[in-house]
Parts: C-alpha cells; sequence; structure tokens
C-alpha cells in the first residue's frame, strides 16, 4: 500500500509538470509555424508534411470542429497531439504526392526553416526529438494511469538484452531539460520546483527501482 500511494504521488508531481512543458511546447511550436507558413499551416502547407503527420492533423482538424472552414485555428492546435508535435522534431518520413512516394526531409524545411527558433536553447534538432520523446512516452504512461517508480519504458530501446527503462528522476530531468531549451526562465522555475525529486528520493520508490534493476536497463 506505501509503494501504490507513493507511485500515486510522483504520477502527480510528475504530471504537473509535463502538463506545463507540453503547453508551452505546444505554443511555441504553433507561433514558429504560423509566422513562417501562415495561420492554418496545418491545412494550407500539407506539401511541407509526411503521411503520418498528414493524419495526426486532419484528425485534428475533424475534431476541432464540423468543417475545416469551421474549425477554428486556436481550437485544432488544441487539438494536435502531443506525439503529433513531437513527429515534426524528426527526420520525417514519406508522402504521397500524385504517383509519387516522396521522402520530406524535416530537417531542412521545418527545424532550419522554422521550427528552431521555438527552441532557442537548443544546438540540434536531433537533442530536441530525443528528449522531446522521452518526454512523451512518461506523458503517455501517466495519461493511462500506469505505475512510474518502476520506471517508464522506452519503446524499441534494449540495452544487454534488458529492456530500458526511464527512471522517475530521469523523466524529471528531461522534463526540465526540454523547458530549457524552450525558454530559459521556464527552466529555472521548474529547477525550483523540487517535490517531484523528494518524493523520486523517497526509499520506497528507490527500493522499487532496485527491484526493477534486475529486469531492466534503467537510465
Amino acid at each position: 500500500m506505501e509503494l501504490y500511494l507513493l507511485d500515486i504521488h510522483v504520477a502527480s508531481a510528475l504530471h504537473g509538470m509535463v502538463a506545463v512543458v507540453e503547453v508551452s511546447l505546444r505554443e511555441a511550436m504553433h507561433r514558429a509555424l504560423r509566422l513562417t507558413f501562415g495561420t492554418r499551416w496545418f491545412s494550407a502547407r500539407r506539401d511541407l508534411f509526411d503521411d503520418r503527420t498528414r493524419e495526426q492533423l486532419s484528425v485534428a482538424v475533424q475534431r476541432a470542429g464540423s468543417s475545416p472552414a469551421a474549425a477554428s485555428e486556436g481550437k485544432v492546435v488544441a487539438e494536435i497531439t502531443l506525439g503529433a508535435w513531437t513527429a515534426l522534431l524528426d527526420v520525417g518520413g514519406y508522402a504521397q504526392d500524385g504517383n509519387r512516394r516522396v521522402r520530406k526531409d524535416y530537417e531542412t524545411t521545418l527545424w532550419v526553416n522554422c521550427l528552431e527558433h521555438a527552441f532557442p536553447s537548443a544546438a540540434a534538432r536531433r537533442d530536441v526529438a530525443h528528449v522531446a520523446r522521452r518526454v512523451r512516452y512518461a506523458r503517455n504512461r501517466l495519461a493511462h494511469h500506469e505505475p512510474v517508480v518502476f520506471g517508464v519504458p522506452l519503446p524499441g530501446q534494449r540495452v544487454a538484452g534488458k529492456q530500458t527503462r526511464r527512471t522517475p528522476q530521469g523523466v524529471i530531468d528531461d522534463i526540465r531539460c526540454l523547458a530549457r531549451y524552450l525558454d530559459a526562465d521556464l527552466g529555472s522555475w521548474l529547477d525550483v520546483c523540487r517535490d517531484a525529486d523528494r518524493l523520486a528520493a523517497d526509499p520506497v520508490a528507490q527500493a522499487a527501482l532496485a527491484h526493477m534493476a534486475g529486469r531492466a536497463a534503467l537510465m
């Protein structure tokens, strides 16, 4: 019971931090895309995106209004998932353009041309993409009310045959890192929010990680 209650407290503290950085990331990326490609970049510039992103944006538009024209800019942006935002930080996939399958180069068309301005403290797109992806994994686990004191699984990542998991403190570090990429003041503000750190360092939480260490690669 003690472990269960601690997990609830850890999850609650992490959820608050994730919410702050998720909204900040959404607004910063939207502003950058809006400035470069126009207010309705999500529908007017579909040529920029791969098939995965096009589908994600179409779903957001559908959820925001009865028709694309009826969906306000703000409502559409609010409906775009964290997964869709983080996908825009990837290298880009393939899209059907006429009779051809074309590879979309997000590094050139989105990052260099636009999105790097949303992350003024980041050195490279890859750095942002990696930490944003880990924050998304944590956010999804929290949203599904799954335990976090045993670490957050990182899909597709293994070390010496073991599944890789991000420790609660690692998740906290990722959230703060992403916040600093977005805004130095936001990062500084999250640095002084120490409830999550205190809970992650609790002996019961550390015992949970020690138990998991034999079956997973913790980072």
